[in-house]
This record gives structure tokens, sequence and C-alpha cells, in this order.
């Protein structure tokens, strides 16, 4: 009955996540090189390196295919992108829960 209880508590903060998009600025930790070295004055070592090397997200700017610049759009975009992420992260986190205890069952 817990996890249920957790499952449902991560659900609704998946589907409150739109609620950032009020907020004022970036979101803390969201930027590129150039605004990093403005708002702390240095970036560390090989970060542009690795900004030009890194994965396209499923959905740049939390803005799902076809509907750049639509509210709606970028609300849905960040509810899915909030899913997923939960999505990816309790599922690694019960593979890595299921590899420590030998695969039994939770």
């Amino acid at each position: 009955m817990t996890y249920k209880k957790g499952w449902i508590a991560l659900l609704l903060l998946a589907i409150l996540t739109p609620l950032g998009l009020l907020a004022l600025g970036s979101a803390w930790g969201e930027w590129d090189v150039e605004t990093l070295e403005e708002r702390s004055g240095a970036a560390p070592e090989g970060l542009e390196k690795a900004q030009r090397q890194r994965l396209d997200a499923p959905f740049p700017d939390y803005e799902l295919p076809g509907f750049a610049g639509n509210s709606a759009g970028r609300g849905l975009g960040t509810i899915l992108s909030a899913l997923l992420g939960v999505g990816l992260t309790a599922g690694a986190v019960i593979l890595i829960g299921k590899a420590v205890r030998g695969g039994g069952n939770p």
C-alpha cells in the first residue's frame, strides 16, 4: 500500500511540473556555457566540449514537435518530460534493487 501512495505522489508531481513555466527567468542548472560564465564568472573546463557532444533531447525546450511556441504544447511537453524522467528513474531503481537482492521479488 505504501508503494501505491508513492506512485500517486510522483504522478501528481509530474502533472504539476508545468507550474514551473510561471516562474520568471530560467531554471537553475539549465544554462548553456555562456550563461553559466555570466552568472558565476567561470565555467568548468571541458564543459563547452561536452555541450557540443551532447545528445539531442526528445523534447527540446520541453516543446512537443508541431507545437512550437504554443503554451499548451509546452505544458504537455513538460509533463511528458517529467513522466519520462520518473519512469526511467523508477525503472533503474527497480532494476538495481532486483540486482542487489539477487533477482528476488520486492
